[in-house]
């Protein structure tokens, strides 16, 4: 008996000490990965030129930066290799639970055009902390900044057809990146689904394509209704500080939280504070999500009417919004944009500051999704490019982003973007759009320009590889300038890093349709095709013939399938109501190197019947019949022309670059303290070990005594 309490004793001691052991690693490990950078962020770029201040916030909740040495550089895009520079840090503070890091852009950081998107990389002591494209360095200050304002975005959203909202946002990077935009400004609700983590890194997968800096704001979509905590550790992780603001030479941004509907006190005391630290600032712009004025209103307020405007939200807390439009007057500010009413709105308040809402770039909307390019100059005025016949005061002025198509994709070896322009959209393109496909590196990447629709397919041997480097792996950048006379059949572009082309047609797995009887004259049909291909899908086509009782022919159309997730394994498309009894779907399907492959299946509508109101099978998949279609182009619907309509001068389109201006700005951000997600887990690992080998300590004690009273 004493032996064996003995060797007990023996055991739990031991066991212990490796318990002790293993809580004191984790312990470290969990230091180690706590620390995170917070601003800047993928979706919230500083913005900085050679000689400049860079500002970075970092999650440090132990003050690990505080002391020892911390090495930063940004690695930059640049042609045959990455360029890396060291960058010097001047001084670090602390403000809550996070460390601020203030670091000198170096002069010699080489900007080929006018601004250049670089990854941030901090070695410390507790391991290396890295942003992808998250500092965007100008070669200079511009005399005058190009917005694109976007809002509204509603990724995977189920209000419109399945899948649009993210290849909406791909063709405003397409056009950001084509045009003279300097910023794109995203006034909130990013995701659809407050909390969801896969929408919003749907959003920050998009904008690796973006080669120009990006700056966003939340909107109720994103933070409303959820644990503030939650909110925090998923937006605040992902996208970064739902309120910010840059300080960019005579520029001043400032980006606020309104997923309450309104700016609370908290919002209001900052705006405030950053007006009064930043009274040189010659141009200031606010971004939020909910406007103040309501929906509808276009024209002049006063500050004595304003009771009458204020958005629903905004009227609700009186004292707030008339607080928010005092700071807007006694500083003077520039411009605010917002959005969350899926429509345009303009006015301007107090005969100085402009309000502008745009309409929803992916969500619902009762005319179309589309964004709005505002030109800002140091100064203080604005330009607000409009379509061919269009005034603020009309309804709705914003630029139509559904005559542009453009989709794209990665695949194992390589990348593909589709784009087809529609109706008037060519002129929103400059004459040579630019097209930006990554990969992994690749020692010699072949490109290839394919027409799908005609069959022909050609390899490219103009165009510009860069290198870059995203978390550990090298990646090229490909830029492809194509003629708008290339673009208007519909036109893939594909990045290959394999040694042959690709021969081998799409495989369709899977078609399911919803209803699978659907009522004649009530009912829209949902397609949903699942395939797979060796690189990948593009897109397709649906053609629908219909037909009467005795199955002769009554009408047809074409419509577009449109892949309905980002890595285009899966492609829908919504049938329209119609008065009939059967229908012919012929369904094709074509890859990036325009290899196509092809189904029809057959519809039966169910009999007229008196109550209609019966209930809708749920989907079952279909039988498909193979057959070999001809496809033909969508009809494209006539849209007015854009052009620009300015509101105090008249600039083009692509407007030229002005003479810059060099000041040395200081920039720094206001960012709050998030709990990660991963800090939460480790915490949770921390205390569960914390309280195993405390019991195992007890135990071992116990084992002890008793053995001591045993031998008693």
């Amino acid at each position: 008996m004493v032996m064996c309490l003995r060797k007990l004793a023996v055991c739990l001691l031991a066991v212990s000490v490796i318990f002790l052991s293993l809580l004191v690693s984790t312990s470290s490990l969990a230091q180690v990965e706590e620390l995170k950078i917070l601003d800047p962020t993928e979706a919230l770029n500083a913005l900085t030129f050679p000689g400049g201040y860079l500002d970075v916030s970092v999650y440090d909740p132990n003050g690990l930066l505080n002391s020892g040495d911390v090495r930063a550089f940004l690695e930059c895009p640049a042609q045959n290799y990455v360029a890396r520079y060291r960058i010097e840090l001047l001084s670090r503070w602390r403000d809550g639970g996070r460390s601020i890091l203030r670091f000198r852009v170096v002069e010699d950081v080489t900007v080929d055009g006018k601004v250049v998107v670089c990854g941030l990389q901090i070695e410390t002591a507790q391991g290396v902390l890295s942003r992808d494209r998250s500092v965007s360095v100008f070669r200079n200050v511009p005399d005058a900044l190009t917005l694109m304002h976007i809002s509204d975005v509603h990724l995977v959203t189920p209000l419109t057809p399945l899948g649009t909202s993210y290849h909406h946002l791909l063709s405003a990077i397409f056009l950001a990146n084509s045009l003279d935009v300097d910023l794109v400004l995203n006034t909130g609700d990013t995701a659809d689904h407050p909390g969801s983590v896969e929408e919003l890194m749907y959003y920050v997968r998009a904008l690796k394509y973006l080669v120009k800096p990006v700056l966003t704001v939340p909107g109720n979509h994103d933070g409303a209704g959820i644990p503030p905590d939650l909110y925090q550790r998923v937006y605040g992780s992902i996208v970064g500080s739902p309120y910010w603001y840059r300080r960019f030479g005579p520029y001043l941004i400032v980006g606020i939280d309104t997923v309450l509907g309104y700016a609370d006190l908290s919002q209001l005391n900052f705006i405030e504070k950053v007006l009064k630290a930043n009274l040189d600032a010659e141009v200031k712009v606010i971004a939020l999500h909910y406007p103040i004025f309501r929906g509808g209103y276009r024209g002049t307020i006063s500050p004595q009417e304003v009771a009458n405007h204020f958005y629903s939200s905004w009227a609700n807390v009186p004292d707030h919004a008339r607080k928010f439009l005092e700071l807007v007057d006694s500083y003077n500010v520039t411009l605010v944009l917002a959005g969350h009413i899926h429509s345009d709105g303009y006015a301007v308040y107090n005969g100085k500051t402009v309000f502008l809402t745009t309409l929803t770039l992916g969500g619902s909307r009762s005319y179309y999704n589309g964004y709005r390019l505002v030109r800002i100059y140091r100064n203080g005025s604005i330009s607000v490019y409009l379509p061919t016949d269009k005034s603020l005061r009309d309804v709705v002025n914003s630029f139509n982003i559904e005559l542009i198509h453009y989709r794209q994709v990665e695949f194992e070896s390589g990348s593909a973007a589709f784009i087809k322009i529609v109706g008037d959209g060519f002129s929103q393109l400059p004459e040579r759009p630019s097209v930006y496909l990554t990969s992994s590196k690749c020692v010699k990447p072949t490109v290839y320009l394919v027409r799908p629709l005609v069959g022909i397919r050609e390899r490219v041997e103009n165009y510009t590889a860069y290198y870059t480097r995203w978390g550990s792996s090298e990646i090229v950048i490909v830029e492809v300038r194509l003629g708008l006379e290339e673009v208007a059949p519909g036109v893939s572009v594909v990045l290959s890093c394999m040694e042959d082309e690709d021969l081998e047609p799409p495989v369709i797995t899977r078609l399911r349709m919803f209803p699978v009887k659907p009522r004649p004259g009530v009912d829209q049909v949902l397609v949903e095709v699942s395939a797979s291909d060796r690189t990948a899908i593009m897109g397709g086509s649906a053609k629908v013939v219909w037909y009467d009782a005795d199955r002769n022919p009554i009408s047809h159309t074409e419509l577009e399938l449109v892949p309905a997730d980002p890595e285009h394994t899966k492609l829908s498309v919504s049938i329209p109501p119609a008065k009939a009894s059967y229908a012919s779907l012929t369904l094709q399907l074509f890859d990036a190197f325009g290899n196509t492959a092809s189904e029809t299946i057959s519809i039966e509508y169910l009999s007229p019947t008196p109550t209609p109101s019966s209930p809708i099978p749920s989907p079952t998949p279909t039988t498909p019949t193979l057959t070999t279609p001809t496809p033909t182009p969508t009809t494209p619907t006539a849209t007015p022309t854009p052009q620009t309509t300015p509101q105090v001068t008249t600039p083009t389109l692509t407007p030229t670059p002005t003479s810059s201006v060099s000041t040395t700005p200081e920039t720094s951000y206001t960012v709050p303290s998030p709990t990660t997600a991963l800090a939460s887990e480790v915490g949770f690992s921390l205390s569960m070990l914390t309280a195993i080998a405390t019991l195992i300590v007890a135990l071992a004690i116990a084992t002890i005594l008793l053995y001591r009273k045993t031998r008693r």
